[in-house]
């Protein structure tokens, strides 16, 4: 079927647009960042152009691997922890096991009756003829259960087994699911899932958000290439994961940009929260050890805000997002509350 000529001009304007935007990020137009330049410019994923717009609304140069994050949080398809096998196997599994109790249940009734049987042979025939034929089919009776129980124990005991490869299976998947790779925290995605979680969770009757951001990250990057910057990520998450207690959470929101969430803390507690982790990431030396190489000591900026009522959580990030940005205008390496 051939193309209407107005989708086909559409269509071409918007891989012009997506080619000249790379061009001009000094992005490598590979499939992942063209097909994210591509979305950018259609009109289909108004989460994806926010996320862009938000980062260029603050300065914030966009790279390959930005892009590579908006990739796998706005077009990548979601795991289903391959349910199709699994269900499979589950159900394999216990069809198996049904058949192997409903097996059992049929070789125990024949017992029962064999017994009743030799029952009635012995009341009929009590001579000592009878009654070693009865004993000796009694034992070989009694040995086959044996061996068939044996068998409905192993079966059992390989369900077991399997039941438990299952789970883990299931649990790997969801971690891939909600974990940031790099990090080993929880992702965008996960953050959505908690945030909604405690907004309708009527024992969380306040929550306070943290957004924080690595001071001058670009610069870190320029300098000591994208590994380093990758170590000096996994490091500010680190901390963030020791500080974090109980219920609280830490995910990295992209790039050098993390959230803390701290159900049923008051913005005075957030901003103490804040604070410690300021401290313990200015006060971070690394060293690599094959060279003794010294990393420049780094900060971060971090906004705290308070959730109002009837507030959503995406207004929350904002005015969270607003501080951390006010603060790095005031100098970097600081905490902004709304208190302040």
């Amino acid at each position: 079927m051939q193309m209407p000529d107005g989708k086909l001009a559409w269509l071409s304007d918007l891989a012009q647009q997506a080619l000249a935007w790379l061009a001009n990020q000094q992005i490598q137009p590979d499939p992942v960042n063209y097909a994210v330049a591509w979305a950018y410019f259609g009109d289909g994923l108004p989460e994806l152009k926010a996320a862009i717009n938000h980062r260029k609304s603050h300065g914030k140069p966009l790279e390959g691997k930005d892009l590579a994050e908006l990739h796998q949080r706005f077009l990548a398809p979601v795991p289903d922890y391959d349910m199709g096998r699994i269900g499979h196997e589950l159900n394999s599994m216990l069809q198996g096991l049904l058949q192997c109790l409903a097996d059992a249940g049929s070789e125990m009734s024949e017992f029962g009756q064999s017994l009743g049987r030799q029952i009635e042979r012995m009341e009929q025939d009590p001579s000592p003829a009878v009654f070693e034929a009865v004993a000796r089919e009694l034992m070989v009776a009694t040995y086959a259960a044996q061996a068939r129980n044996q068998t409905l124990h192993q079966r059992l005991e390989e369900t077991r087994r399997e039941s438990e490869r299952l789970r883990e299976e299931l649990e790997i998947s969801r971690r891939e699911v909600l974990i940031d790779s790099l990090t080993g925290l929880s992702n965008r995605r996960a953050l959505d899932k908690r945030l909604e979680e405690i907004l309708v969770d009527p024992a969380c009757t306040t929550l306070s958000m943290l957004v924080a951001d690595i001071d001058n990250f670009k610069s870190i990057n320029d300098t000591y290439g994208h590994a380093i910057g990758d170590v000096v990520i996994r490091n500010v998450a680190d901390i963030l994961r020791r500080t974090v207690r109980g219920d609280d959470m830490a995910a990295r929101f992209g790039g050098e940009e993390f959230v803390v969430l701290l159900p049923n803390t008051p913005l005075a507690g957030a901003l103490k929260v804040a604070e410690t982790i300021r401290s313990r990431i200015e006060q971070l030396r690394l060293v690599r050890k094959h060279d003794n190489f010294h990393l420049e000591p780094f900060t971060i900026s971090v906004g705290a805000a308070m959730l109002r009522t009837n507030e959503s959580a995406e207004n929350l990030f904002d005015r969270a997002d607003a501080l951390m940005y006010q603060a790095k205008r005031e100098g970097r390496n600081r905490v902004m509350g709304e208190a302040a």
